[in-house]
Parts: structure tokens; C-alpha cells; sequence
């Protein structure tokens, strides 16, 4: 809640209900809770607004949670503001012209400049910008296209939209692999996806690697487990085999960078930095991310081709108790599930139920081997009782 008046304002901070000019939501979650919108009415307040979902610590913490649909949201705060709001979205922009999501409350700011929502003149926040002398180019920029926004959304939703790359197009795996993915019937999309999966744990490790996974599929299939929890399982086994350890971060690492410079988004001695804490850091005593710049891509590469060490004596990486247990999942959810399918012979629910449980595997260190035990745990109550 923000007061502005040429004088000095007296009085309570709080705004009065209904009294707001103007209402600037950044998240539309927490904007449209009753203490927030209690400030609108539909006579006065303009609305300017973010329509991206903006992940809350419950939603980060707690995967089960789901994110209210933007639309109901929109239509709640809508209620309660004049026509004709200014409404985008935010972090997708800023992400397609700045390339991170950070610029997105700027983007905001200079909406609602334009709208009049905030009554100082954009030379002024411009100036206030260069003194505060934090990514001023990028602050200025995002101002400026916020501004854009409010003036003609539609051609900035079109220029947003110009930028946005296309669905990547991958080539289609032909031969006996491409065979034993259809004679799964999980129809096209499913399909699709266990074929970009096939190719993904190629990348990870190699084709032997990678026909693990579709033996394993076609065995979950023999042994009669039900459609629906098979496609949960060509995703969780896929999950559990594809585990982010060093090398994979190296190859995604390398891979993301490829691509930035190949579109342009990228350019040629631009800087750069990425965040990292690997485990073996944490296991030095580092407790603080550490910042790597364009140097590292060389090594970063090195890294990626040495995935051939994975899970043997010379895997330097692997010798934690963590990098122990992701190795052990897969095996042991072909074995859960197996056991499952002939437990509960036409049982979906209860497949299902077996299939679903390794998307509770989240987090990192300690918090992944608690989430380890937690899917153990679970599995064994759902045989147990179903042997009950």
C-alpha cells in the first residue's frame, strides 16, 4: 500500500475500503485476498496486474498444492476494479525480453506509470533509477516496455509473442525402438513423450541406457499392468533414472548455454554467471552458492563427456549416500511395480497408487533421503494392506 500526494500525508497509513485509485498486482494470488481488495471499488480503482502465477512458499514447499486458476482470480479482482485494466503477463515477458523473470515488477511499475496509477512523471522514475544504480539499463528498458504495455497491450503481447522460441521439434526415432514405443498403445501424446523420454536418457548416458527403459515399459505391459498407471510410469521411471548428478547438470549446463547463443538470446562476450552448490562443496564445509562464469563452459563440457564414469569405481561423485540411493530407485520401482501388478491383477487404483508414489522423491540431501524413506514407507503400506 503506497500513499503519494504533493503534501505530506497525515494520519493513518491504511487506506480507508474502497478508497484506492489504484491497485498494482504483482502476485494475483495475494491481491486478491479479502484485507487486499477490501481497498478497490469498481468506480475508482484501476487495475494493473501480473497474470503469471507467482509461486508462494506453500506451492514451493508442498508440490501437491495447487496454484488457484488465473482466471477465477482475475475475475475476483476484476469485480472490484473500473474497466479496462491493464493485465499481462509479467515474469513470461520479462523472460523473453530481458531473459529472466526479475524485470517483471518493472514491467508493472511502468504500466501503472502510464496509466496514471502512479502520478510521477517516467523522467523521474527514470531518474531515481540511475540513482539507485542497480541494472539500470535493464530497469530503464523494462519501465519503458511496461509503458508500451499500457498503451497498446496488443502490439506488446505481439512483440512478446515474436520472441517466444517454438515448441522445440525433435527427429522422430524410426526402427525397432520407434516400434516398441507404439506397441505400448498409449496413444500419441503419451507416445510422443515416452519417445522424447527414450531420447533424453540417450543424452543422460547412452542407447543401452536408454532401451532399460523401454524393456521395462514393455515388461510393465506384459504383466498386465493397467493404461493409465503404465503412463504414470513411463514418467516416474524416467524420473528416477535421469537423476540430476554432476555430469547431467554439466550436460543441461552446456546444453541451455548452446542453445541461448544459438537463438541469440546469448551473445557473443556477453557475461554471464550460474549459481551452483554442489554436493561435494556442501561436503567441504561451503554453504554458500558459488558463481561460475563463461570459463567454466570448457570445463563444464569436460564434465558432461565423463558420464561414462557413472556408477563405476572412478565416479568421484558418486561415492555419497545420496548419489548411493538414486542409483538403487529405478531397480527397485521395476521390482515395486511388479510386485504390485501381480498383488492387484486388475486393480487400478491400487497400480496406480504403486505408480505414482517416486513423484514424492523431491528435494535435495537430507530433505531427498527423508522423501526416499517417505516413497519406501508408502509402498510398503499399500502391499500391506492390500495383502490384508
Amino acid at each position: 500500500m503506497l500513499k503519494i500526494d504533493i503534501a505530506p500525508v497525515e494520519g493513518a497509513a491504511r487506506l480507508a475500503d474502497g478508497s484506492a485509485d489504484g491497485f498494482i498486482a504483482f502476485d494475483l494470488l495475494t491481491a486478491a485476498t479479502n484485507e487486499n481488495m477490501r481497498m478497490a471499488h469498481p468506480s475508482r480503482t484501476l487495475f494493473i496486474g501480473n497474470s503469471d502465477a507467482v509461486p508462494t512458499g506453500t506451492t514451493v514447499t508442498d508440490v501437491s498444492v495447487a496454484y488457484p486458476e488465473k482466471d477465477i482470480l482475475l475475475s475476483r479482482l476484476n469485480a472490484r476494479m473500473k474497466s479496462a485494466p491493464v493485465v499481462f503477463d509479467g515474469l513470461r515477458a520479462a523472460r523473453l525480453l530481458f531473459g529472466n523473470e526479475i524485470a517483471a515488477n518493472m514491467l508493472m511499475v511502468g504500466a501503472a506509470c502510464q496509466s496514471g496509477v502512479v502520478p510521477i512523471a517516467p523522467e523521474a522514475i527514470e531518474a531515481a533509477i540511475e540513482m539507485n544504480g542497480v541494472a539500470v539499463a535493464t530497469n530503464v528498458s523494462a519501465f519503458r516496455w511496461g509503458r508500451y504495455a499500457a498503451m497498446d497491450l496488443q502490439g506488446f503481447e505481439a512483440v512478446i509473442s515474436s520472441r517466444e522460441n517454438p515448441q522445440p521439434v525433435w527427429e522422430r526415432i524410426t526402427g525397432p525402438e520407434a516400434d516398441r514405443i507404439a506397441a505400448l498403445q498409449l496413444g500419441e501424446e503419451q507416445g510422443a513423450r515416452v519417445e522424447l523420454r527414450y531420447l533424453e536418457l540417450t543424452a543422460f548416458q547412452n542407447a543401452d541406457y536408454a532401451r532399460q527403459y523401454l524393456d521395462a515399459l514393455a515388461d510393465f505391459k506384459q504383466q498386465g499392468l493397467d493404461s493409465v498407471a503404465l503412463a504414470s510410469a513411463s514418467l516416474n521411471l524416467y524420473k528416477l533414472m535421469a537423476f540430476k548428478d554432476e555430469y547431467e547438470v554439466a550436460r543441461l549446463f552446456v546444453e541451455a548455454f548452446d542453445s541461448n547463443r544459438e537463438t541469440g538470446r546469448l551473445a557473443k562476450g556477453q557475461s554471464f554467471k550460474w549459481w551452483i552448490h554442489p554436493t561435494f562443496l556442501r561436503k567441504l564445509g561451503v554453504r554458500k552458492k558459488v558463481s561460475l562464469g563463461s570459463w567454466f563452459v570448457p570445463a563444464a563440457r569436460l564434465l558432461a563427456k565423463m558420464k561414462s564414469l557413472r556408477g563405476t569405481p572412478f565416479d568421484v561423485f558418486g561415492i555419497g549416500i545420496v548419489r548411493t540411493e538414486e542409483r538403487k530407485l529405478a531397480d527397485e520401482y521395476r521390482t515395486m511395480l511388479a510386485s504390485a501388478i501381480e498383488a492387484f491383477p486388475g486393480n487400478a487404483e491400487k497400480q496406480k497408487a504403486i505408480a505414482e508414489l517416486p513423484d514424492m522423491i523431491r528435494g535435495y540431501e537430507d530433505l531427498k533421503l527423508e522423501n526416499i524413506a517417505r516413497f519406501r514407507a508408502a509402498a510398503a503400506e499399500i502391499m500391506a494392506i492390500g495383502v490384508e
